[in-house]
């Protein structure tokens, strides 16, 4: 998995970690054609309704593309505040 912290990338491995402090920029992809399994902890609580409010389910058709969607990037975008985000661009 590769993760963008503060602008320096780096790829992860299995059995690694990150930690990425709060209003730290950052971005994350599986770059590979392997499936990539990994578990996000996050705090504060409440992110998890970012994800149920915003996300598109993984076995969607079209998942990826719907994901970057406009309609759901203008979502994201107005109600990053709600979730604790800060979304620079």
């Amino acid at each position: 998995m590769e993760f963008m912290v503060n602008g320096e990338v780096m790829n992860v491995k299995a059995g690694s970690s990150v930690d990425i402090p709060p209003n730290t920029l950052h971005t994350f992809a599986n770059r590979s054609e392997n499936t990539c399994k990994w578990i996000n902890i996050h705090s504060p609580k409440g992110f998890r309704d970012f994800f149920e409010q915003l996300g598109v389910p993984e076995n969607e058709e079209n998942a990826v593309e719907k994901s970057v969607a406009p309609e759901i990037i203008n979502k994201v975008m107005a109600t990053a505040a709600d979730y604790d985000m800060i979304i620079k661009i």
